[in-house]
């Protein structure tokens, strides 16, 4: 609102109330709930699994940027 942050005007800011529009409303209050979540512990070798898969992916992103290319160069 005022500031264009979010916290809308003086008399709302200590109410936990949250100024911000969204698609297709006009600008209105709204309570802001957060929710409480545990965080997530990772194991090592649950981060090496995901690791190995992100790399997987990014070797197939490779090759096919270098086929494209390659099929760019054939061209010229």
């Amino acid at each position: 609102m005022p500031g264009g942050d979010g916290t809308g005007p003086w008399w709302v800011q200590e109410k936990n109330w949250n100024c911000r529009s969204t698609f297709g409303q006009r600008y209105g209050f709204r309570w802001q709930r957060v929710p409480i979540t545990k965080p997530v512990i990772v194991t090592k070798d649950q981060q090496k699994n995901i690791l190995k898969e992100e790399l997987k992916e990014i070797e197939a992103e490779k090759q096919e940027v270098e086929k494209r290319l390659k099929e760019l160069t054939e061209h010229d």
